[in-house]
């Protein structure tokens, strides 16, 4: 997908349409990491499909704008909730003691808008899990370790911020 198709939803609509194997395949050492650190009630900002909460007994809400992915969510975590919705502007009043955001940073140019959200979400000491799985990202940035602790530092005390070369950076945020 490129930089100019990334934010039409029927772009996302057709890649969750297609079987996603390998998409599971490479992102398990990410979801290994996230599972982990995961606890309470979970919102996945821009869930996909949900495969990384598949055989979990996880308290999950996930939003995406894909109608597809939000449809194989469904059937993936029956007992999830589910919603379609830009994730910057997301229908719900609940908060989380767990905010994942896997793969998603990488296709905003500016983050404001979504550090907003995630604080409109959050309680005290909830715990924000962010993966940067493209080193120059979509909006073309390097995510270097002195340019992940300026971003996210703005979102809370960064509790880790590790980079793994196989998938890039894994950082965790206590808001």
């Amino acid at each position: 997908m490129n930089w100019d198709s990334w934010r039409l939803k029927e772009s996302w609509d057709i890649l969750w349409e297609r079987p996603y194997i390998n998409y599971r395949k490479h992102h398990k050492l990410f979801w290994d990491l996230i599972l982990d650190k995961a606890d309470g009630h979970i919102l996945d900002m821009g869930c996909g499909p949900s495969c990384i909460w598949e055989n979990t007994d996880k308290d999950i809400t996930g939003v995406d704008f894909s109608e597809s992915a939000i449809k194989q969510s469904k059937i993936n975590i029956p007992n999830g909730k589910f919603i379609v919705s830009d994730i910057t502007s997301i229908p719900l009043e609940d908060t989380f003691d767990t905010i994942v955001l896997c793969g998603v940073v990488n296709y905003f140019p500016n983050l404001h808008s979504l550090r907003k959200e995630v604080k409109r979400l959050s309680t005290h000491n909830t715990r924000v899990i962010i993966t940067i799985n493209d080193m120059r990202g979509l909006n073309n940035r390097y995510w270097d370790l002195p340019t992940v602790e300026e971003e996210f530092s703005k979102w809370g005390t960064i509790e880790s911020a590790v980079f793994y070369e196989k998938i890039g950076w894994l950082i965790v945020v206590v808001v």
